[in-house]
């Protein structure tokens, strides 16, 4: 959960950030709903970082009614053009069944395409995945601490946290 919250507490601030206006006679909701429609026309020209951001409005509700079917659809386009955040978010979407039916082996496809990509969050689901044999993958201790080592290297505390208490 703290990842959902860390990646949309993110994406907020960069997407309310573009909706902040000096005008303040300008209408907020106006202002909104012309930045998600720029927003929107940039990711239907395939911009990855916008179609994750449309996606991430879509699946919190923000500016826009909340559809986590088209969440999924424009977080996905992102994933599927290497965007690692948008790799990671899916991989927690599909393991906590945020809108889609929960899915291991989804989020362990997605959590491994981030982690090779140097994801700490996706690095840590992907090293405990291999620590107990989850999601389709068999234990596997050592590369379950080559993950959770490479996580707790860029400073991920969870996986810090394994290492500690050692």
């Amino acid at each position: 959960m703290k990842f959902n919250q860390l990646i949309l507490s993110l994406v907020f601030t960069v997407f309310i950030g573009g909706c902040v206006s000096t005008d303040k006679t300008a209408n907020s909701t106006q202002r909104s709903t012309t930045n998600f429609n720029t927003l929107l026309d940039k990711a239907n020209q395939g911009d990855a970082q916008s179609q994750l951001l449309v996606g991430v409005a879509y699946f919190s509700g923000t500016g826009i009614k909340q559809d986590f079917q088209q969440a999924l659809q424009w977080i996905q386009k992102s994933a599927e053009q290497n965007n690692v955040e948008a790799q990671a978010l899916l991989g927690t979407i599909y393991r906590n069944g945020n809108g889609v039916t929960r899915d291991n082996k989804k989020a362990l496809q997605w959590y491994s395409k981030a982690a090779k990509q140097g994801n700490a969050i996706a690095q840590y689901y992907l090293g405990l995945a291999y620590l107990v044999g989850h999601g389709g993958v068999k234990k596997d201790t050592p590369k379950a601490t080559q993950w959770l080592r490479k996580s707790a290297i860029q400073g991920y505390q969870p996986a810090q946290q394994i290492f500690n208490s050692k």
